[in-house]
């Protein structure tokens, strides 16, 4: 069975949470232990977990930013079109099939950022 997962980058704090929670609109990660605690649900960005890993076993979420074995940046984003993750060229070319590529062989890329904490590594 897939492991469904998610992580939320935090608008207001600036940070990244895991292990989140979501209840009747308010989101909590482990650190949360009193409902008051809890933000709500519009002031986070929510990714989701691929169900793969990267080359040396870290997980890779939405949002991530890979970088494969020919030191090639890409950023993974999900396709509402066809269901499914892909990895996106962060350089600055025109759009065509080859610049998307399926995440079907995680061995050969490492996740370096994020596009939240390091938006640097994205940005033309």
């Amino acid at each position: 069975m897939k492991n469904i997962r998610f992580r939320a980058w935090d608008r207001k704090e600036k940070k990244m949470r895991y292990g989140i929670e979501w209840i009747w609109g308010k989101l909590a990660d482990e650190t949360m232990h009193h409902e008051d605690d809890w933000i709500d649900e519009k002031d986070c960005i929510k990714m989701q977990f691929t169900g793969l890993c990267d080359r040396n076993g870290r997980e890779i979420y939405e949002g991530d930013i890979l970088k494969d074995g020919e030191d090639d940046l890409f950023k993974v984003s999900w396709d509402y079109h066809n269901c499914g993750f892909y990895l996106e060229s962060t350089e600055d070319v025109e759009y065509n099939v080859e610049t998307r590529y399926i995440l079907n062989n995680q061995t050969t890329v490492e996740v370096i950022g994020n596009i939240y904490e390091n938006p640097e590594l994205v940005e033309k």
